[in-house]
């Protein structure tokens, strides 16, 4: 009998069997969607180069005081 059931198993394959389980909550959805942007944003701005120097010079608050000031 085991072997019959074997050989059925081998041929037909296993009966489908269903799991029921709790539907996901949308909180959960939103957080794992967010994940997945989130690791996407990071990948793209690791890619991103700056071409070009900044002027590092330091200031001193007198220097900011004496610049004019911006116009419209």
């Amino acid at each position: 009998m085991l072997a019959a059931v074997a050989l059925l198993n081998r041929g037909w394959g296993l009966p489908k069997q269903t799991i029921e389980t709790d539907p996901p909550s949308v909180i959960l959805l939103h957080l794992d969607a967010a994940r997945a942007m989130s690791a996407q944003l990071v990948a793209a701005f690791e890619q991103c180069t700056i071409e070009g120097s900044a002027d590092i010079s330091p200031t001193t608050p007198a220097d900011l005081l004496a610049a004019p000031l911006p116009t419209e």
